[in-house]
């Protein structure tokens, strides 16, 4: 390079920073990246750029405000794109990879917004890349400067391959020693960084484990449970001794992340491995750290197996009882995805602090990961002791906390478990506290639950079903099913509720109460419901185009689906385009339960909903515990009044009271109201009289299988409108 050169690189790394900001138009970057001020080559900031930002970043000589001479840098995805190796494009002329227009407009400098404007790269092998380039001046305080500039794929997305490319070169060129492992630990993919700090090469770790140990070497099974406790809490990290093939051992810092396992996937986990060095680490601060976890101070998975096992053996010796409390905390993950991660590090901290607070200092109190605790009493007199202390939590726990502005409330669940009497070892006490726990927040949360034998044969079912989910969905058991909704002043079939039924070959049709709740807690409800959208779609496509030019679909939203289904908007858009439909045509309908999990983040996904013209219903309406102030936050078209209320007009007095009410209610708030399990004509001339705008229910028609829809439709309304003129002749 030569002195010219040489001399353009000595600028200020901050300047470089704050114009990748302006150029990303992402005022966080430039936070982000003020730790790198003191980094002393750009080759290093690069670097960094690479992970934070991920567009290819060049840096060139500049003439007059115009990009002309030589790369004097550029990032690895420039690298890719181009075709080129960085010591390739540094010092070669920017006219040889980049075709500006012929009148580019003026590049500003710092303090400006930058120039973009239409290019073209051209790569290693002549194919031209349309692109725009983000472009600022960096003045180097003489008469030179430099333009920085930033480049987005103008044209179609880099290909398949290319972006597979691009995640492996990246992925291998991280800074951290980095692993990828099946859900048990065995290796299936190391970057370059691992086999530097292992020296174990790539074919010789795929396939084996980490050789890892805890930190003073008494816990013989440390991998395992490590591995465990990522999968059970979503995480792990703690200090770890590795056991290399070159220099012996030496401490680490050992964080694992867990993939869980979705449709036919299987699980993964990524481990990162960052060397914790002994001059800055005393062994006693490292074992330290490989027993307790660094967020509460409490004692962690690791240690606490060490003390139950302890107190398990004491309590055979003493012949006496020891219980064991599995706590997890109701709702944690809504507060910590919608508050933010310092929220949910507050609450946890708070949580272990408060338990410590109810127990006694023999007693252990352990965070095993994510929003999961545990507590050991190591002697009780009777069982009837740890549902005290059990009672004794959950009311400390239920204090309210304020931080930040936010007035939080925890609740937990709590399963209990009695030595010797529900577990004679550690892993047995565990595993069925656990399980009571479950048993626990099925039945309402905020409660405790001691273990009972029957819980197994639960567990079991429950497993036996999940699998037969997963193979009923990969054989296409499913079908969808239509069931209309009437309008009561025409009698004509304005909508219809698509509705999910499982099929199964040995069993026939399967109630949606059966399965829907365990597909929503397996994750399988994703792709279920992506697949009903997209069939009932098709189908309203095919009956608007037999007719029924303005036909609604209504189609149920899950919980899953409305609050941690980051991309149902993008997805519900596609879907609508592929199937041309306009939004107008399609109406989700959502539990009051489900948008009361989290207001706040459901809110936002229905506003982003209803902008896309989707019509959005509140439906089982006055069975969840929303309140009159956040209903009418809700941005909602329809109110659904719950069959549970239906039933029992119009002779029950309470029901008469709480429909007229509901009716009376949506009204003033500009509401359409749909009754649904309407099956009775006393019910219909109810409704009828209080003016509710659609009905829905086997008195007009079951729902109804695909084939022949279109025709089933027509008798349907045919029969609506010879019981609709009986039930006003009546009237």
């Amino acid at each position: 390079m030569s002195d010219a050169q040489d001399s353009d690189k000595k600028f200020k790394d901050q300047d470089i920073a704050e114009i990748v900001a302006n150029l990303t138009d992402n005022s966080s970057l430039a936070a982000e990246l003020e730790g790198v001020t003191s980094i002393p080559s750009t080759n290093s900031l690069f670097q960094a750029l690479m992970g934070l930002v991920g567009h290819p970043c060049i840096i060139s000589s500049s003439h007059e405000g115009a990009i002309r001479g030589p790369c004097l840098e550029a990032n690895p995805p420039a690298c890719l794109l181009l075709g080129y190796n960085k010591n390739e494009l540094t010092g070669m002329e920017t006219n040889r990879f980049i075709r500006l227009p012929q009148k580019p407009p003026r590049i500003p400098t710092l303090s400006e917004s930058p120039a973009v404007f239409a290019a073209e790269f051209v790569t290693r092998n002549q194919e031209i890349i349309p692109v725009r380039l983000s472009c600022c001046l960096l003045s180097l305080g003489t008469d030179r400067e430099l333009v920085v500039m930033m480049a987005e794929n103008s044209g179609a997305s880099l290909n398949t391959e290319r972006e597979r490319n691009l995640q492996a070169w990246a992925f291998d060129r991280l800074g951290v020693a980095t692993a990828v492992t099946d859900h048990r630990g065995l290796i299936l993919k190391t970057n370059q960084a691992f086999t530097q700090m292992t020296g174990m090469s790539p074919h010789q770790a795929v396939g084996s484990s980490l050789n890892l140990h805890s930190p003073d070497s008494t816990d013989h099974n440390y991998y395992k449970h490590v591995w465990e406790a990522a999968a059970r809490s979503g995480s792990w990290q703690g200090a770890a001794l590795l056991h290399e093939m070159v220099e012996g051992e030496r401490f680490i810092w050992l964080d694992v992340e867990h993939f869980p396992s979705t449709g036919s996937q299987n699980a993964h986990c990524l481990a990162t491995l960052k060397e914790l060095e002994g001059s800055r680490l005393s062994k006693n601060k490292i074992i330290h750290l490989a027993h307790h976890d660094p967020l509460t101070g409490l004692p962690n998975r690791v240690l606490f197996y060490e003390r139950l096992k302890q107190s398990v053996a004491q309590a055979k010796r003493r012949k006496v009882q020891l219980a064991v409390l599995f706590l997890d905390l109701d709702n944690f993950k809504t507060i910590n995805d919608s508050l933010g991660h310092s929220v949910g590090d507050k609450m946890l901290k708070t949580v272990g602090a408060r338990l410590l607070s109810c127990m006694r200092a023999e007693d252990t109190v352990s965070r095993l990961g994510g929003d999961e605790f545990v507590v050991v009493i190591p002697e009780i007199a009777e069982p009837e002791d740890a549902v005290k202390v059990a009672r004794r939590i959950i009311q400390m726990l239920s204090r309210t906390i304020i931080y930040e502005g936010h007035e939080l409330t925890l609740s937990a669940s709590i399963g209990l478990t009695i030595f010797p009497t529900d577990g004679g070892d550690p892993e047995t006490l565990i595993k069925n506290a656990d399980l009571a726990m479950y048993q626990a927040k099925k039945q309402g949360k905020r409660r405790f639950q001691l273990f009972s034998p029957a819980m197994h044969t639960n567990v079991t079912r429950r497993l036996i079903m999940e699998s037969n989910l997963r193979k009923g969905f990969q054989n296409q058991e499913f079908v969808v099913m239509y069931q209309p909704k009437f309008d009561l002043a025409t009698g004509k079939v304005g909508a219809m509720e698509a509705l999910v039924r499982w099929d199964r070959p040995d069993l026939g049709m399967v109630s949606p109460a059966e399965f829907i709740p365990l597909a929503e807690e397996s994750g399988l409800i994703v792709p279920l419901g992506e697949w009903v959208l997209r069939q009932a779609c098709l189908t309203t496509k095919e009956l608007r185009n037999q007719g029924m030019e303005d036909l609604v679909v209504s189609i149920n939203l899950s919980t899953r689906q409305l609050l941690w289904q980051h991309d149902l908007a993008s997805m519900l858009a596609e879907i609508l385009t592929e199937c041309e439909l306009p939004p107008s045509a399609l109406d989700l309908e959502l539990t009051e339960s489900a948008v009361m999990h989290n207001v706040e983040g459901a809110i936002g996904t229905m506003d982003d909903l209803r902008q896309m013209g989707i019509s959005l219903s509140l439906d089982d309406f006055g069975t969840g515990y929303s309140s009159l102030k956040y209903l009418k936050r809700f941005p909602i078209d329809v109110l659904k009044i719950d069959r549970s209320f239906v039933k029992g007009l119009p002779d029950d007095p309470s029901d008469v009271a709480i429909v007229i009410s509901i009716i009376s209610m949506a009204r003033a708030m500009g509401l359409k109201v749909i009754a649904e399990g309407v099956e009775t004509i006393d019910q219909l001339r109810f409704f009828l009289h209080n003016e509710v705008d659609e009905v829905q229910g086997f008195i007009f028609s079951r729902p109804l299988v695909k084939s022949r829809l279109a025709h089933a439709l027509r008798e349907s309304e045919d029969l609506a409108r010879k019981i609709l003129f009986g039930a006003n002749q009546s009237n």
